[in-house]
């Protein structure tokens, strides 16, 4: 019986590259831990918005009279069930509180782009439902 013995690849180049911090991209790593994972090379995915604040749902602010202090819109993000828009939002509360939201929805997000473009925050809205033929979506008022 004939077995064919591989050598071991020759890793001692890129080590010493590594170590004097070269980027080496699609190599072999010596040990299964040492390769990065899919949020590593992409990134998770996460925007900070003022990450030190409460998050609130945004339907969690139905009915209450807030200000809103500072919008961060996203265009076409990538999400999991294709592409979306959407609006960070900042919003103060009347004893003083600030909490951050996901604003979303077509109506809202046309009133958040005219608020930013005319450059009219901070303003005060309430959040409310608005009935329609095809069932009730969000406004601000």
């Amino acid at each position: 019986m004939v077995t064919e013995e591989k050598p071991e690849k020759d890793t001692h180049l890129v080590d010493e590259a590594i170590k004097l911090g070269a980027e080496v991209i699609g190599t072999e790593t010596k040990q299964f831990g040492q390769t990065k994972g899919i949020k590593d090379a992409l990134g998770d995915g996460k925007i900070d918005f003022h990450p030190e604040l409460p998050k609130i749902k945004f339907a969690d602010l139905l009915g209450a009279t807030v200000v809103l202090k500072q919008v961060r819109i996203i265009d076409d993000w990538d999400g999991i069930f294709g592409a979306s828009t959407f609006a960070l939002i900042l919003i103060e509360y009347a004893d003083g509180s600030l909490k951050t939201s996901i604003a979303g929805g077509k109506a809202v997000m046309r009133q958040v782009r005219k608020l930013v473009q005319k450059k009219m925050l901070p303003v005060k809205v309430t959040l409310n439902k608005v009935p329609s033929g095809s069932g009730e979506y969000y406004l601000f008022e």
